[in-house]
């Protein structure tokens, strides 16, 4: 009787193949276990916490802004709700809620953009 183990992909290419790649990948895992990755966690210093990471992004839209304008696609939204609005169809409430999803600086630059459309 044959070992099963052997048996279970029959003797093919590819059985040899994987047995091959199974014998490189625990040469490679001896070799490197020295080697550890250690990954920073928030106990080390230097590593940001959430609000730190939070203020960083804002202060990037906001220059993305500054030097860019609105994205079309945000301009749109803001037009669509006014018009809406305008239109009776939808609650004022309802940009309001849209609005306080959004940075600071990206809410400053809708209502800028609002304005601007309304003529004010």
């Amino acid at each position: 009787m044959s070992n099963r183990r052997d048996d279970e992909y029959g003797p093919s290419t590819f059985q040899q193949a994987c047995k091959k790649a199974d014998a490189e990948a625990r040469k490679r895992k001896l070799r490197s276990s020295t080697n550890i990755v250690s990954f920073p966690t928030v106990k080390e210093a230097g590593v940001p916490s959430a609000a730190t990471l939070q203020g960083e992004y804002e202060a990037l839209l906001e220059r993305r802004w500054r030097e860019h304008g609105l994205p079309k696609s945000t301009r749109d939204a803001a037009d669509y709700l006014i018009r809406e609005i305008d239109l009776k169809r939808a609650d004022p409430q309802r940009l309001e809620v849209w609005l306080q999803g959004r940075p600071a600086a990206e809410r400053a630059a809708i209502v800028a953009h609002i304005d601007k459309k309304r003529g004010k």
